[in-house]
């Protein structure tokens, strides 16, 4: 409790033996920061209220993200649209939740 609803970090990824798809024990220690200035924008392709996104970059890498909260249903909806072009470095969003439930999609 008390953290961000969703938190987008970079961790370094290697090097390792593999190019690809290797975690390291250690990679939470590995972590980068985000360019300065996400931007924050008002977005209608979703019908949520109220409409909101924002835009991240990572040198030649971008990251948007559309967040839709629904009057009518208690879900909320993440579209993300990655271009990513940064070698050795991975994304994650990190969602700290607490939810007891029968059933989750």
């Amino acid at each position: 409790m008390g953290e961000p609803a969703q938190r987008l970090q970079l961790f370094q990824d290697g090097p390792e033996r593999e190019a690809a798809w290797n975690v390291h024990a250690t990679f939470e220690k590995r972590e980068y920061a985000w360019d300065l200035g996400a931007e924050s924008r008002s977005s209608r392709k979703v019908p949520c209220a109220p409409p909101c996104g924002w835009r991240k970059h990572y040198r030649d890498s971008t990251l948007e993200q559309d967040i839709a909260l629904y009057d009518q249903y208690p879900r909320i909806d993440f579209v993300t649209r990655v271009d990513w072009q940064a070698r050795q470095v991975n994304a994650q969003g990190h969602i700290p939740v607490q939810i007891r439930a029968q059933r989750a999609t």
